[in-house]
């Protein structure tokens, strides 16, 4: 799902299309974050409580929100997902060593 349905979508963002195609990608993304936000209230992550390859990937393709104009916060669970993996400590060497984060 994340490589089809989340990956995808932020592709044709990036990529600068059509205002059509931009307004399409952002409601399959609302709808996806909604899912995710529905799993996340009862499960850390998306394996249950192990943290695997599948939520850092995760964690890299949610976080283009910010730089999309994106609000996170209306999914106040997917949200709280984001927050526990951003201070994981090799996140946070990783974002400082690809400028995202000072440090």
């Amino acid at each position: 799902m994340i490589g089809s349905e989340i990956h995808k979508q932020f592709s044709w963002l990036f990529a600068r299309t059509s205002p059509e195609d931009a307004k399409m990608a952002r409601d399959k993304l609302a709808k996806r974050f909604t899912d995710l936000d529905k799993h996340f209230a009862s499960n850390s992550c998306l394996m249950g409580d192990r943290f695997t390859d599948a939520d850092a990937h995760l964690f890299v393709v949610t976080n283009w929100s910010n730089f999309m104009d994106i609000d996170l916060k209306v999914y106040a669970n997917l949200s709280g997902f984001m927050a526990r993996v951003a201070v994981r400590p090799k996140v946070v060497e990783a974002l400082k060593a690809v400028g995202l984060i000072k440090g």
